[in-house]
């Protein structure tokens, strides 16, 4: 699904957006009029979408612009009209792209107007998570620290990939038990194209990188 600012049917009745459900790729237009796309700009990030921002919401993202960079969360503003800031900013001057996604993410705007809402997206444009309380910013940066980082999940792959040989082992002498101390012991024919096989099969799962 790709949501435009020339959607001619209301966003909330096309689908619901829940935690789990990839971002809908979207384009509005940004300062100089030039028009920005979600899906484009993803650089392996997470991101930080901000909904109908106010100055306290600004002068905060301006505040944490170091701690986002290094946390490699990217963040993106969606007001009525594009602001300069230090984040990107984007216009949707007609109030459609943010009515209807108030309307998908189950966030519609109250009697007294719309208030800020934050929504944040995985490095594959999934959401994680949606909020309308408290500080945004600050929320928006805690909740994605807890994610796994890159580095933890190849070591994670590397762990899972050492248990299946250790299986691998046991299956070809089945008289040794998983826990004993097998490195030291007769030395199991384990072909080198299983091995080859087994890490292709991490390499498929995204578990571990490609051989360069």
């Amino acid at each position: 699904m790709n949501l435009t600012t020339q959607s001619a049917t209301p966003m909330a009745a096309q689908h619901k957006l829940e935690p789990g459900d990839r971002f809908p790729d979207f384009g509005l237009p940004d300062q100089a009029g030039t028009v920005r796309s979600l899906y484009q700009r993803a650089r392996g990030s997470g991101t930080a979408i901000f909904v109908d921002s106010d100055d306290l919401l600004r002068a905060a993202l301006r505040s944490a612009a170091e701690a986002y960079k290094a946390a490699r969360l990217d963040s993106m503003i969606v007001d009525d009209r594009a602001r300069d800031a230090d984040s990107v900013s984007l216009a949707d001057p007609s109030g459609r792209f943010r009515q209807g996604l108030r309307g998908m993410i189950g966030h519609p705007s109250g009697p007294t107007g719309p208030r800020p809402l934050a929504i944040l997206l995985d490095r594959n444009q999934r959401i994680l998570a949606v909020s309308a309380e408290g500080d945004l910013v600050g929320w928006a940066l805690a909740r994605w620290s807890e994610q796994l980082p890159p580095e933890a999940s190849m070591a994670r792959g590397l762990h899972s990939t050492s248990l299946d040989l250790c299986r691998e082992v046991t299956r070809a002498r089945p008289g040794l038990p998983m826990g004993g101390n097998w490195r030291t012991s007769t030395p199991a024919r384990i072909s080198l194209a299983s091995i080859r096989s087994m890490r292709m099969a991490q390499v498929t799962r995204g578990l571990l990188p490609p051989t360069p």
